[in-house]
């Protein structure tokens, strides 16, 4: 299941990713509603976090994340001359999160 609903967040973040060139407010529309959604999905993702479903080394970096996602990527889409700087950190986001989801060896 948190496998699942981390694969979720990487499939909205990616979505966020592709509707971030938008510039029409129909697009801007559809852009808040993914972030929106990204919200969300990141609130399910960190509940499980905290009942131990999901298990890193990257604590802190994990809590910066929600932060992130929940508190300040919202405002941040607002400012169109920001949006490549956005990119970039929802990319490297991206990988953190893929991170997360490859088995771990043990041993």
């Amino acid at each position: 299941m948190a496998a699942r609903q981390l694969q979720d967040l990487l499939d909205l973040l990616e979505e966020v990713l592709s509707s971030l060139n938008v510039t029409d407010s129909s697009g801007e529309r559809i852009l808040e509603d993914l972030v929106k959604r990204l919200q969300e999905k990141t609130q399910e993702v960190w509940q499980l976090y905290e009942q131990g479903k999901i298990v890193t080394d990257l604590r802190p970096l994990t809590k910066v994340l929600k932060d992130y996602f929940i508190l300040e990527l919202p405002q941040a889409i607002k400012d169109i001359n920001s949006r490549e700087k956005i990119k970039k950190e929802l990319k490297l986001t991206k990988k953190l999160i893929e991170d997360l989801l490859r088995p771990k060896a043990i041993g």
